[in-house]
């Protein structure tokens, strides 16, 4: 009835073998032309649908192979490792990863067991894990050793569950294996640390009872982890501390928080140690770390019996001293000789502010309460010698503030020592010594005004013989012998008053005075080659001269003269007697740069400080054999210094001795614009000369 009320569904039935034997039967009856069109229409229909569920059965296709790839890299690339066996222990399955596990490629594992990895006691924990397995609903798990290729050892973990396979009907056995090596060394590492910690580390049910303790437990109390385990552990604690305990884990049950606490424990001996605590309760079980104690609860009694002590003491010292707290400044405790020094006065402690009472500074001024010495010992400032002046109605007592700082220990604030030297006596003395530096002051004074006038007196008679001497060498009826003794009396004199000069320069020098210098443009090249031209006749050509062809400073050339002169015969003196004398001058920026250099030994390191020191001599000067007074180079650093420059030596093995002398040429500018002509001729000189700018 429904085929022919629906013919449609019929033909949807039918073949498409059956559907064209129906067309040619139909197409053979011209007589029903009607059936025969709506065959037709759903013929192509069926065509059309039948097109529609191929291509959903292409894009379903599509899909599955998309999942199994997904499901193949899922699997393959798993970090912990798959495998199904049969009922017989046989390998089915395996992923890239167990086969990476074991060392070898996944397809020589197919068909083989997974025994042979398992050696020792190994492979029966393994067949037992697989007998559980069969027997049991639930998936077995079972921590092995696996045997790799390359012999090395991996701890790993089996989950292990069976079902039954939908095409076979028989048991397949799948088997999820994780590399625990990392978990089974941080699992050594933390029962190493757990047994190796000095700390007493234990794990407790809140049945009272440990759950397991480290061997730290069995070296402080004495009991063995047997006993330890055996017992309740309050039974370990002290009597009259047990209370206080038991309050304290109540109270960590019911916040859910850590607490520290210290308690009394009875060790095998009955000897009682104390331990303090930190614990805190973690799903039923309270984890503890518990630290012996006993030594720092003994100081801290000690230290308090010290405090008392200390206390009496001070008390009892004779020297003023206070013992203050930080911060507050409250007098802790001080010596009774405080009142002694302040003549008695009630109520009063030292630095406390009254009107018969001041405590001030040298100066006369009176400490405010903030800068009180006292306060400022109790802030944490470390006084040092800080001289007070206590005032009173009798008597004004000069002291030393000494102060140290005690940092709070065992339950104690901190606290400020604080010592008074009573230097009123030494004040007398210091005085005395004082007019004593004066009077030695004045009196160095007047020799140095003595030796000064004596030198000057001295100039004037040598003037004299120099004068005679002088004339003797112009009277034309002069014998021969007599001109020459006259020269050489005026040779005498002359190096006598140059002598004298030195010793007035040197003189004046110590004293701190400046040189007196008649200061003019003088072009220095020119200046230092005459110079050197009188030396060379001296000392045959030992001089040369190098450097700029023509340079002008504002400088007393006659000065000048004396230091390239004092520098040049030293050079000469303690030079290499076979090299020349190299003399340089150089400009740099504002400044003139005059160097001499000799070849020779050098002038050791520990030498070089006293140079320039007035009468005195480098050891090596001495032993040299040759004479001086020890104040030509003293003089050449006044003269320089004098000019505003500074002179410094450099001497090293194989590189010879060079004396650097700088001036500066910013004055010789300003002067050279008041005198132009003057500069004009020495420019006009230096076009003459040597274009190198070296004299020979």
């Amino acid at each position: 009835m429904a085929n022919e009320k629906h013919p449609h569904n019929a033909h949807q039935r039918m073949t498409k073998d059956e559907l064209k034997e129906k067309l040619n039967t139909l197409q053979s009856s011209p007589e029903i032309e009607n059936e025969l069109q709506e065959l037709l229409h759903e013929l192509e229909v069926h065509q059309i649908e039948l097109e529609m569920q191929n291509r959903e059965l292409r894009e379903s296709r599509a899909a599955l192979e998309d999942s199994l790839d997904r499901y193949v890299d899922l699997y393959d690339f798993a970090p912990i490792g798959y495998v199904t066996m049969d009922e017989i222990g046989l390998i089915k399955n395996a992923n890239l990863t167990l086969a990476g596990m074991l060392g070898v490629e996944r397809r020589w594992l197919i068909g083989r067991s997974l025994s042979p990895w398992f050696l020792g006691p190994n492979l029966h924990n393994f067949r037992n894990h697989m007998r559980k397995c069969a027997g049991e609903e639930r998936p077995q798990t079972t921590a092995l050793q696996l045997a790799r290729k390359d012999h090395s050892v991996l701890e790993v973990e089996l989950l292990t569950t069976h079902s039954l396979d939908a095409l076979t009907g028989k048991v397949l056995y799948r088997t999820a294996m994780t590399d625990i090596s990392a978990r089974k060394r941080a699992e050594a590492e933390r029962d190493r640390f757990f047994d190796l910690s000095n700390d007493c580390l234990s794990l407790a049910g809140t049945d009272g009872y440990f759950k397991r303790v480290n061997p730290a437990w069995e070296k402080t109390l004495g009991y063995s982890q047997e006993e330890l385990l055996a017992h309740p552990f309050m039974e370990f604690i002290h009597p009259d501390d047990r209370d206080e305990a038991s309050a304290q884990l109540e109270k960590i049950e019911k916040t859910a928080s850590r607490m520290d606490f210290q308690t009394r424990f009875v060790t095998r001996n009955r000897k009682i140690i104390w331990l303090t605590w930190k614990t805190v309760l973690v799903n039923g079980t309270y984890y503890s770390v518990a630290r012996d104690t006993t030594r720092q609860h003994l100081e801290k009694v000690a230290a308090e019996n010290e405090k008392n002590w200390l206390r009496r003491m001070i008390e009892t010292i004779p020297s003023p001293m206070l013992l203050v707290e930080a911060d507050s400044g409250k007098v802790v405790s001080m010596s009774p000789s405080v009142f002694e020094m302040v003549e008695g006065i009630e109520g009063n402690i030292p630095d406390t502010q009254r009107t018969d009472f001041i405590c001030e500074d040298p100066s006369g001024k009176p400490f405010s309460t903030y800068d009180l010495p006292r306060m400022r010992a109790a802030r944490g400032e470390e006084l040092n010698g800080e001289p007070i002046v206590w005032r009173t109605p009798r008597r004004i007592t000069h002291l030393l503030a000494f102060s140290r700082n005690i940092q709070a220990a065992f339950g104690q604030p901190a606290m400020a020592l604080i010592v008074y030297q009573d230097v009123t006596s030494l004040r007398g003395i210091e005085k005395s010594l004082r007019e004593t530096v004066s009077n030695l002051e004045q009196e160095r004074d007047l020799r140095e005004r003595f030796v000064s006038t004596l030198t000057h007196d001295l100039r004037t008679p040598l003037m004299t013989v120099k004068m005679s001497s002088q004339l003797i060498v112009i009277r034309p009826d002069t014998t021969e012998s007599t001109r020459r003794l006259a020269e050489r009396m005026a040779e005498s004199v002359e190096r006598m008053d140059y002598m004298i000069h030195d010793l007035l320069d040197a003189n004046r020098l110590s004293a701190g005075e400046e040189l007196p210098l008649k200061r003019e443009t003088q072009e220095i090249v020119a200046l230092t080659k005459t110079t050197l031209g009188v030396l060379n006749e001296i000392y045959e050509n030992r001089f040369r001269l190098k450097g700029l062809a023509q340079c002008c400073a504002y400088v007393d050339p006659m000065a000048l003269r004396r230091v390239i002169e004092n520098l040049c015969t030293n050079a000469i003196k303690y030079g290499d007697p076979q090299a020349p004398v190299t003399v340089t001058i150089e400009k740099s920026h504002n400044q003139l740069s005059l160097s001499v250099h000799n070849e020779g030994p050098p002038i050791p390191l520990t030498d070089q400080p006293v140079l320039f020191k007035p009468f005195q001599r480098a050891i090596s000067a001495e032993k040299s054999g040759k004479k001086g007074w020890g104040i030509g180079l003293f003089l050449v650093r006044g003269i320089i210094e004098s000019h505003g420059g500074k002179v410094e030596v450099v001497s090293a093995p194989g590189q010879g001795t060079t004396f650097i002398i700088a001036l500066p040429l910013s004055v010789a500018h300003s002067e050279a614009q008041k005198a132009p002509t003057n500069i004009q001729n020495h420019r006009s000189k230096a076009h003459s000369q040597d274009k190198s700018g070296n004299y020979q």
